[in-house]
Order: C-alpha cells, then structure tokens, then sequence
C-alpha cells in the first residue's frame, strides 16, 4: 500500500489524549523506578543520604507524585544501650516525613532494650506517601538515616547485601489532581 502525502490544512489538528488535561483526577501520568544494592552505612547522629534516590520532572504544579518505598535496613550495636535510629525522607533539601518522634525531637525507636548483649535488627522499611510538591520543575526524593548515639558501633546499614536479593526500591508516580 502506497502512502499520501496530505499538503496544508487537510489533517487538521492533532491532540495528544494522553496529556494531563484530558485525564481524570487520580490518572498516573507518568512513573519514574529506581533501585540500588549498594551497601550505605552510617554511624552518624546527623542524618546522611541512605543511598535511595529518585527524581521526576511534575507536569503541572498542582499534580501530586505517590512515593512508594521498599528499602532493606540493618541496624546493628555491638553492646549495651538502646538500638535506636531515624529514618526520613527528603523532598530536595526538604525533609516531609520523619515517621515518630519523641516529646524531646529524638529519633524513631526501631528497637529499645537496655541490656548489655549485642543488638541487631534487620528489616525492610516499607513507606508510602502522597506528596504535593506544587512544582514543574524536576524533583528530588530520597531516604536518610542517623542512629540516637554512636556508643557500642552504633551502625545503621542500608542496603547490606549487595545482591539482587536485596534491593532496595522507591517508586514516584505522578498523579493528576
């Protein structure tokens, strides 16, 4: 079958069905992935960067981005004290979600045992969140990590194993508003 060259206006305009205007509220316009397996350990009181990251350009500023992540944590201390440690996570340089806190601003209390044994705690930190970053520009998400003191090697891991059976994921979808 040949093909016709149609000249000037005879095919009209062509829309995209597919562009944030004709979706319904709720619609994911668009899904951005991202995995690592590499090992992050950290036995700092300041919470530093988990290794997690992924970053989406929104189409609209009044869309919202869903943040689903998966991420495999082991917290480890080597003798007697509280195993406590903070996750959060970070929009750009903006931390919108740090889970529970104490009355005194303290970190989240994964595991609390006041014992002089070694302690360890492996677990996969499974989070979800809808976030309204109010922006077109392209934005950052991201996991940090700190322990409450840095007695005993103190250590929170992330990502301990780097195998594939250990990756850790987080998710963005934008979703029209």
């Amino acid at each position: 079958m040949a093909l016709t060259k149609v000249i000037g206006s005879g095919i009209g305009t062509v829309t995209n069905q597919f562009a944030d205007a004709n979706m319904s509220a709720g619609s994911v316009i668009q899904t951005v992935t991202a995995d690592t397996t590499t090992q992050v350990s950290i036995t700092s009181t300041t919470f530093t960067d988990s290794g997690l990251t992924a970053s989406i350009t929104p189409t609209s500023s009044s869309n919202k981005i869903a943040i689903f992540i998966n991420q495999s944590v082991y917290n480890f201390r080597s003798g007697g004290g509280d195993l406590q440690a903070g996750i959060r996570l970070m929009r750009d340089s903006t931390m919108i979600n740090q889970g529970y806190s104490d009355a005194t601003g303290g970190l989240h209390t994964y595991f609390a045992l006041g014992t002089t044994q070694a302690m360890y705690l492996s677990y996969w930190n499974n989070f979800m969140m809808l976030d309204s970053p109010s922006t077109t520009s392209a934005v950052t998400y991201k996991t940090q990590g700190a322990v409450r003191n840095t007695a005993n090697s103190h250590t929170l891991n992330f990502q301990t194993n780097s195998s594939t059976t250990n990756k850790s994921t987080i998710i963005l979808q934008e979703i029209q508003s």
